[in-house]
């Protein structure tokens, strides 16, 4: 459990000091995310770490917190929640929103990439 905690926690720095090629290693290439409320998915692991570029280039971000994630274990899948909220601003307009980052989480030769993810969230 202990490693997967480390991965949540390397992925939200990595993104967040903009360290953008640093994003590919936690991705399974065959990674979805699943936007809010499941209206869009990106697909792949190219799309996926440009979308952490593009949003993390046209945000302007005042405060990310993550809480402890919640993981569970099924042999070779994961799955982690953790509730985050986060103050940003784009397009000229604040946006305060709370919820879950949830993850799923493949291990692959021994290494555990995320497959899946999305954000549960409303605006506060």
């Amino acid at each position: 459990m202990h490693d997967l905690r480390e991965r949540v926690l390397a992925l939200n720095a990595a993104w967040r000091e903009r360290r953008f090629d640093d994003l590919r290693a936690y991705f399974d290439p065959e990674v979805v995310i699943a936007a809010p409320g499941f209206g869009a998915h990106v697909k792949g692991r190219d799309a996926v770490v440009e979308s952490y570029r593009e949003f993390a280039e046209n945000a302007t971000i005042d405060v990310f917190d993550l809480s402890e994630p919640a993981i569970d274990i099924w042999g070779d899948t994961a799955v982690v929640t953790a509730p985050y909220s986060i103050t940003y601003s784009m397009h000229g307009r604040t946006y305060r929103e709370h919820g879950h980052d949830l993850l799923v989480f493949r291990r692959t030769a021994g290494e555990w990439l995320i497959l899946w993810r999305t954000l549960t969230s409303g605006e506060v």
